[in-house]
């Protein structure tokens, strides 16, 4: 009886607008040692919600990095991320490297709407 007086209906507060958060996009890495994942935030200041990208090592289960980008995805042949990411105002792939922890802008991101219609 009392869970259900925990989790009863209720008008949504701001206090929890501002924890919900989403998980996506994630994936281990080809030596299966990593995990990384997109997590979705409401910035309530800003009025705005921004995804980031977290990366944790799966035994320690400790949260190496993260940093503002979306749509994560490891090299094949090496621990390499590759994402979308903010450069100079446009959007960029960026690469991670995993051996100096460092971001390298790759090549800026054109949207084309030309095959929607």
């Amino acid at each position: 009886m009392d869970d259900e007086k925990e989790h009863s209906k209720h008008p949504v507060t701001i206090g929890e607008l501002q924890q919900v958060v989403g998980l996506s996009s994630a994936s281990s890495s080809v030596d299966n040692r990593y995990l990384v994942f997109v997590v979705s935030k409401k910035i309530m200041r800003d009025n705005q919600q921004k995804d980031f990208i977290t990366l944790v090592d799966r035994e320690s289960k400790l949260e190496l990095g993260e940093w503002e980008g979306s749509s994560p995805l490891w090299s094949p042949v090496a621990n390499d991320i590759v994402y979308l990411g903010e450069h100079e105002g446009e959007t960029f792939l960026f690469l991670y490297s995993m051996g100096s922890r460092t971001h390298h802008p790759l090549a800026p991101v054109h949207e084309s709407h030309y095959f929607m219609g």
